[in-house]
């Protein structure tokens, strides 16, 4: 039993501050990306939404471990309050489903964007490439 609750509580620990890690790291990388004036309207649109997609993940990721942490059977018993156990549960998974949303369209969102970066540089390499066979044809 106690070693059940400090491998339940160290996990639920861990949780807790690998959120607030990645919550320290979006926010430092943040303000590099927001001081860096080489970057584009577009580009600067792309990173704010991104931004607020992992702010929010990283911030249900911690909540979640507080959650975890609070499932011992003396905050949430399930023998003594099914009924809030259930709400309990539901809300943990309604997290886990929302953080695994928010992860998928950060991941499509960033291979949309690099697909079109890619598309762009490519189109940009394709003009310079003509542009040089035209030079050296006019020699």
């Amino acid at each position: 039993m106690l070693l059940e609750f400090l491998i339940l509580h160290t996990i639920a620990i861990g949780v807790s501050l690998f959120g607030g890690l990645m919550l320290w790291r979006h926010r430092s990388l943040w303000n590099q990306q927001q001081a860096d004036n080489e970057i584009g309207v577009a580009e600067k649109r792309f990173l704010h939404r991104q931004y607020r997609r992992r702010m929010q993940s990283s911030s249900m990721v911690a909540i979640l471990g507080l959650m975890l942490n609070a499932s011992n059977e003396h905050l949430v018993d399930w023998r003594k309050a099914p009924a809030g156990f259930f709400v309990y549960v539901t809300v943990m998974l309604v997290l886990i489903l929302w953080i695994m949303s928010l992860a998928f369209a950060d991941f499509l969102a960033a291979q949309v964007t690099h697909r079109l970066a890619l598309a762009r540089l490519q189109e940009h390499q394709r003009k310079l490439e003509q542009s040089i066979s035209e030079l050296r044809h006019n020699k």
